[in-house]
């Protein structure tokens, strides 16, 4: 199970492994939840602060906006019950 932190600017970290992870930064450092693995390998908390990191940007965004920049963060390209599910239910509690 991978975990996540994050990395000070004193400690500089592995870069994130897709392009798309840097395409628009959100507000502070990205915690480091490695993208492109199933769904099922990440933790609430991992999902929680990738949502909170994207909130942080001070950018208005919707749900379904939200939930497709975290897809994105994720490396996520499939759609399916338990993806969409898992997706959505970090979006709620962070809106919530």
């Amino acid at each position: 199970v991978p975990t996540f932190e994050t990395v000070s600017p004193a400690e500089p970290g592995p870069a994130p492994t897709t392009g798309a992870t840097n395409a628009v930064a959100p507000g502070g450092e990205r915690p480091m939840v490695e993208p492109g693995l199933p769904i099922g390998a990440y933790t609430d908390d991992q999902l929680d602060a990738l949502v909170s990191w994207l909130l942080a940007s001070g950018v208005d965004r919707d749900r379904v906006a939200l939930s497709e920049r975290l897809r994105s963060e994720l490396g996520l390209t499939r759609r399916g019950v338990r993806i969409d599910g898992m997706v959505a239910a970090a979006v709620h509690r962070a809106l919530a």
